[in-house]
């Protein structure tokens, strides 16, 4: 989804402290099992492995919201 796509690489470009990964869930079959992912778009937040949110379909407030809260509560910039 366009609109994903661009907001995913406005959010990059702002959170430093974050990494962003793409995956295609239905190539990623052991990774959607594993976070829970039923259905596309799907975002999942991650830290340490583990699982700490995620937004399921394209709702971009809560997207921004979930990743503005993590970018805040990260200290050390994304390798």
């Amino acid at each position: 989804c366009t609109q994903t796509s661009q907001l995913t690489e406005k959010l990059a470009k702002d959170c430093k402290n974050l990494a962003f990964v793409s995956v295609e869930a239905e190539e990623a079959e052991d990774l959607s099992e594993k976070f829970g992912v039923d259905s596309v778009p799907a975002f999942v937040f991650i830290r340490g492995g583990e699982k700490v949110g995620g937004v399921v379909g394209a709702n971009v407030p809560e997207i921004s919201s979930q990743v503005q809260a993590l970018n805040a509560s990260s200290t050390h910039p994304a390798a």
